[in-house]
């Protein structure tokens, strides 16, 4: 904010010349007479003419000092009036500040991250997404694919999807936003289940998100001195250099339950380049199994509102060459590990998957056969039991 100040610099110059004039003349009396009552008359004469004259400067000098006064007085009422508008104005920008919405922190600077949530250890994760108004979603899954029983032959996965929205930001420091939840909502209801293809689904709450109703969010180049132990066991994973001092990403700390997310950025990816997360390394089966996740869910969001048919059924296919190809990578892997007899009883009940997998298939396209659907209705069954199967296979790697 630029402050404009108004000096008035005045300077008045009066000068005033007063001139008598007198003249001596011969000595006679006659002479001296005439010359003193000229003096006189022209004494008088003078005397009047400077008297005249100094009231008429006098009465000038009076109108320009008035008329600097009343310049003086409206440019400083002027200067007054500047002066409150600039600190109205600041106190305007101050409020803004204060809101996030122009200094520090926005929305727009976390909408091409994905936060995800997880201990790095086990299947499970939460992925949310923030929108440029605060708005945001969010899935959470996990699996157990020992869980097994009648009708669910292939395990139990825990599953939440969640939407809502946040207040906008306050600032708590340089480097904290206070967020508000302003609202939150899930697809299903927590502790409902179903069996879908032989998994039993559980619906569960918006895990990282639960138990509040305050995030906050810590920018990039926050000293990590000055943060919680609790919030640095969650994301200390993701720290680019052994000895971290500063959060070298944006993370969302839920306040009451003390939970940490991380971010990643997702700007400029092509959601189908399967190739960068399938085959890439990873500390171990979980961490890249929760990859493999953050692309499936990153490919089943990328279709925008004037999607053809033809987008959605290519946006299948990649959903189940992402699987199908981390299917592979795991299967290569396992034939390395296992001996002959183990690796030929794994074969035989592969074979036997691979067969019930095509049947299903087929009988999920039956209904659209012919129809522009069908593709897109097919593959995104062999996603889902390709996903499963997955999930199976990776227990021999861990």
């Amino acid at each position: 904010m630029k402050n404009r100040f108004i000096t008035v610099a005045m300077a008045v110059v009066l000068s005033m010349s007063f001139a008598a004039c007198g003249e001596k003349g011969n000595t006679d009396t006659s002479a001296e007479k005439t010359e003193i009552e000229s003096e006189a008359a022209s004494e008088v004469t003078s005397e009047a003419a400077s008297d005249e004259n100094t009231e008429a400067v006098s009465e000038q000098t009076k109108e320009q000092t008035s008329e600097e006064t009343s310049e003086q007085t409206k440019d400083s009422t002027s200067t007054e009036k500047t002066t409150e508008d600039s600190a109205a104005s600041d106190s305007k920008t101050t409020d803004t500040t204060a809101s996030g919405t122009t200094d520090g922190f926005s929305f727009a600077d976390i909408t091409n991250k994905e936060f995800c949530f997880s201990s790095g250890a086990g299947a499970w994760a939460t992925y949310v997404y923030v929108s440029e108004d605060g708005s945001f979603e969010g899935f959470y899954h996990d699996s157990d694919m020992g869980d097994i029983g009648e009708g669910y032959e292939y395990g139990t996965s825990y599953s939440c999807h969640f939407t809502g929205k946040f207040a906008e930001p306050v600032k708590v420091d340089d480097y904290t936003y206070s967020l508000k939840i302003e609202s939150i909502s899930q697809d299903s209801e927590s502790g409902k289940e179903e069996i879908i293809d032989n998994v039993k689904v559980v619906y569960s709450d918006p895990y990282g998100f639960n138990g509040t109703d305050e995030m906050y969010v810590y920018l990039p180049g926050t000293p990590v001195s000055g943060l919680s132990e609790d919030f640095l066991s969650w994301v200390s994973m993701a720290f680019t250099e052994e000895n971290q001092t500063t959060l070298p990403f944006y993370a969302l700390y839920n306040v009451s339950e003390k939970y940490g997310f991380t971010s990643y950025d997702t700007q400029n990816t092509d959601p189908y380049d399967i190739g960068s997360v399938v085959g890439a390394s990873y500390t171990d089966i979980t961490a890249e199994l929760a990859a493999i996740e953050a692309k499936y869910t990153e490919i089943q969001g990328s279709l925008t509102e004037d999607a053809t048919q033809y987008d959605y059924n290519m946006n299948a296919l990649a959903q189940y060459e992402l699987w199908d190809k981390e299917l592979n990578s795991l299967w290569s892997r396992i034939k390395a590990k296992l001996d002959n007899a183990a690796m030929e009883k794994l074969t035989s009940e592969q074979k036997v998957w691979i067969s019930e997998k095509e049947k299903a298939v087929s009988e999920a396209g039956a209904e659209y056969e012919g129809g522009s659907i069908q593709p897109m209705i097919e593959d995104q069954k062999a996603a889902a039991v390709t996903r499963e199967r997955a999930y199976v296979l990776s227990e021999y790697l861990k």
